[in-house]
């Protein structure tokens, strides 16, 4: 079952739409990307090194942006990408996303992180889990707001990066 909230993240903030009891979120039926998802809130907790979500989204993306993020499992991000990029996992089969985004709407999105993934590759980009993990998000972000693969998402990720004190060690 996929991990998700809808905003607000409890300690990586992300709102528009709160989720205001348990009861009403497993009411709660999903039309993304993930189909027909029941919530899980059961192993969400804050991580130590708690980036505060919500204030990246409304630098990136505006205080009306609706947003949803969901914290999979390999194998569920691994399905999901076969879905939505299957020229990606045509090429590679066993290929795993570490964050997806998909716009709903011209003021929602939603974005789509796997912990699991970030936590192999953080050491790669000389970060902590958390940071790498922040990171992950603002891209995911800046897909939503339009901005491709390039020079522009790139400076304007380290931007971001830097406005909130998210550094690698390199």
């Amino acid at each position: 079952m996929a991990k998700w909230l809808s905003a607000p993240l409890v300690a990586l903030a992300v709102s528009n739409t709160v989720v205001a009891t348990r009861r009403q979120a497993q009411k709660r039926v999903r039309s993304g990307p993930l189909g027909q998802v029941q919530p899980s809130f059961s192993s969400l907790s804050a991580p130590k090194n708690s980036v505060n979500f919500e204030e990246i989204k409304v630098a990136v993306l505006g205080k009306k942006y609706d947003l949803s993020v969901a914290f999979l499992s390999p194998g569920e991000m691994q399905k999901i990408t076969r879905e939505r990029l299957p020229k990606k996992t045509k090429k590679d089969p066993g290929h795993i996303s570490n964050v997806l985004s998909f716009p709903l709407s011209p003021t929602s999105g939603e974005i789509l992180l796997c912990p699991k993934v970030a936590e192999k590759e953080c050491v790669h980009y000389g970060m902590n889990k958390s940071t790498y993990l922040a990171y992950l998000f603002i891209h995911g972000c800046f897909h939503l707001k339009g901005l491709a693969h390039g020079a522009t998402m790139e400076s304007e990720e380290k931007r971001i990066m830097r406005r909130f004190g998210l550094r690698s060690s390199e």
